[in-house]
């Protein structure tokens, strides 16, 4: 389901969590390498820097130098890329929604807490 409306952006769902990365580094104020990124996103570094040039190519993000650290590249949502995963946000809550929007209230919260346990388990 997520795919399908990935596909919609021309994205997938590595570029998806890349892309949101990048918004909430932006949203911070903090600066997104790919070293960064990694960390956040929980990409493996080959796939994620091939994920980037990608991006870079269709004009979704930008690298460049770092200017806190001339050493490292900064990477930044382009203008299309912002409004690519603002639109593609909004989607994958939809879909999420429709998605587990078929569990009961009670059912739902206790999902929610299964995979929470699962998620701090595997930490």
């Amino acid at each position: 389901m997520l795919a399908a409306e990935l596909s919609r952006f021309d994205i997938n769902q590595t570029q998806f969590a890349i892309l949101a990365s990048l918004k909430w580094f932006s949203g911070n104020a903090q600066t997104a390498t790919q070293t960064t990124l990694v960390a956040h996103a929980k990409i493996e570094k080959m796939t994620l820097s091939k994920s980037i040039r990608l991006l870079e190519r269709q004009g979704l993000v930008a690298r460049s130098k770092s200017r806190e650290d001339g050493r490292t590249v900064a990477v930044v949502l382009s203008p299309e890329g912002a409004r690519v995963i603002d639109k593609a946000l909004v989607a994958v809550e939809n879909a999420d929604e429709m998605f587990f929007g078929k569990l009961k209230p009670g059912k739902l919260r206790d999902f929610q807490a299964l995979m929470r346990h699962l998620v701090e388990s595997a930490a």
